[in-house]
């Protein structure tokens, strides 16, 4: 320290409702991640356990769908917004560095 005193950028009032607003939406869509990510993974294990009691593979293959489809579309859109580059950002629910 050098003892002289850290400048400090100070937001004026339409630059702290934005920051909060593009907090607010940045909280939503991970609790909308969350809620999806839950109700997948809620319908394959319902569809594994029908398939498991009526002995059917094509049922089960089916279970697995949901996963696939939202992991898929997850790193799809992570890739297409640069989710992967150096800064820590959230992506889809997952935090990347």
């Amino acid at each position: 320290m050098t003892g002289e005193p850290e400048s400090r950028t100070v937001l004026d009032d339409g630059q702290k409702r934005h920051r909060e607003l593009i907090q607010t939406v940045a909280a939503r869509m991970g609790n909308n991640s969350f809620l999806i990510k839950g109700w997948a993974l809620t319908l394959m294990g319902a569809l594994l356990a029908f398939a498991a009691g009526n002995e059917s593979r094509t049922v089960a293959a089916a279970g697995f769908v949901p996963i696939v489809a939202f992991c898929c579309s997850t790193d799809i859109s992570c890739t297409r917004s640069g989710c992967s580059g150096g800064s820590t950002t959230r992506c889809g629910g997952r935090a990347t560095a």
